[in-house]
């Protein structure tokens, strides 16, 4: 089914508030006219907040006292009510075309607090990312029938604010826009982090130098590639040290570390306890395997 523009409104039987955070509203407009003019804190609809990204054209909005244009790739998120205005400028050379939620319930209001604060926030978002490919895949389910449940568009309302919170804290490692070389060092590593690995192995085998490589993972998960590798084996040695009875210095030696005591030492910055004390632990809810992230 091809989409086109549309609008979607929520109402439950009985309007008792509702305690997740879900959809009020949904949509996607094009606008030509200086008519469309909102002044988020007269708005009569209250305790929600609005995402809006401009598909093409160019919108714009007033956020802390500032305004600012909203070219294709661009969007703001405001908390309704509040000291904001957005608005098509008439003498836009184009009409305004954007996508847009209005996000209610109890749990919109701290998510809303964590996304865009009190004066709201602008951003960008490119084509592929995993907040705009949320966003298509609910509106094709609400536009063709398949979504109705308040529950199950909650569940889907969580995921899309977790990806806009990863988009904002640039955590989101979005496949196409991965250097190959940093797929190709984290792959290299994974796969032989159990054997003598220098950053000058993993530079060499990614095909960049030590520096560019240390730039690339920094960028891409906020730490060191020879971070990455000790978490990697630490938490070998961790399900080893569940699941097995080997010795720990046999442990030690399989995971990559040349000593057992620099083990002992890396294994306690992580868990604030000894390889021992980790295996001789009782848990109510015991678990085979740690991953470190």
């Amino acid at each position: 089914m091809m989409l086109s523009p549309s609008s979607f409104y929520f109402r439950t039987a009985d309007e008792k508030p509702f305690p997740f955070a879900t959809l009020s509203s949904i949509g996607w407009d094009r606008k030509a006219t200086d008519k469309y003019d909102f002044d988020v804190f007269r708005r009569a609809d209250r305790g929600h907040f609005i995402f809006q990204f401009t598909l093409s054209g160019e919108g714009r909005v007033v956020l802390n006292g500032k305004e600012q244009q909203l070219p294709a790739g661009t969007g703001f998120l405001v908390k309704v009510p509040s000291e904001a205005r957005y608005f098509y400028e008439a003498s836009a050379k184009e009409p305004w075309e954007f996508i847009w939620m209005n996000v209610k319930g109890e749990d919109a209001h701290r998510f809303a607090d964590r996304l865009c604060g009190e004066a709201g926030a602008s951003f960008k978002l490119q084509p592929e990312s995993s907040p705009l490919r949320l966003f298509w895949s609910l509106y094709r389910e609400i536009a063709v029938g398949n979504l109705r449940n308040h529950y199950r568009i909650s569940t889907k309302v969580y995921e899309w604010i977790v990806a806009m919170q990863a988009n904002e804290s640039e955590l989101e490692r979005e496949p196409e826009r991965v250097k190959p070389a940093f797929l190709a060092a984290e792959d290299f590593i994974k796969r032989h982090f159990s054997e003598s690995l220098t950053l000058e192995d993993i530079a060499n085998h990614a095909g960049v130098s030590k520096h560019y490589l240390c730039r690339l993972f920094q960028k891409n998960l906020g730490y060191s590639p020879m971070e990455f590798v000790r978490r990697r084996r630490i938490e070998q040695a961790a399900a080893a040290l569940r699941v097995t009875d080997q010795a720990v210095h046999r442990i030690a030696a399989e995971c990559g570390f040349e000593t057992q005591s620099y083990f002992g030492k890396v294994f306690r910055d992580y868990f604030g306890m000894s390889p021992l004390e980790y295996r001789k632990q009782e848990l109510e809810y015991p678990y085979k395997t740690v991953i470190i992230d």
